[in-house]
């Protein structure tokens, strides 16, 4: 599978719920599946729904390989929520972009869980 095919899976799960267990298995059979979930996830471009379902997906897969990624974007994420707070007469250019701080920290528990 490629990124258009990864895509396409998240967007069945998003909008067919009772799919989303057919499409952990889907994704968990293709090897650099969490790679495309990376590229996913760290392209601005995309809707955030969308980069929130492969957050969640990199987690609920259980992609090791996608942990340093997760990381990566948790912290520059807490880094810009903690300098807006102290800067709060700058405006907030990527707010919605902080949405996905939870869907990153659970999804860096699941890895990390034993």
């Amino acid at each position: 599978m490629r990124t258009r095919q990864v895509f396409a899976l998240l967007e069945v799960a998003e909008h067919v719920p009772e799919s989303q267990t057919a499409v952990v298995h889907l994704l968990g059979e293709c090897t650099y599946a969490g790679n495309h979930l990376v590229e996913i996830f760290s392209n601005r471009g995309l809707p955030l729904w969308v980069r929130k379902m492969a957050i969640g997906m990199c987690g609920e897969v259980g992609f090791l390989s996608t942990l340093p990624a997760l990381e990566r974007w948790i912290g520059r994420l807490e880094t810009r929520l903690n300098g807006q707070q102290s800067m709060p007469f700058l405006p907030n250019a990527h707010g919605d972009e902080l949405e996905l701080v939870p869907f990153l920290r659970q999804a860096i528990e699941c890895l990390r869980a034993p």
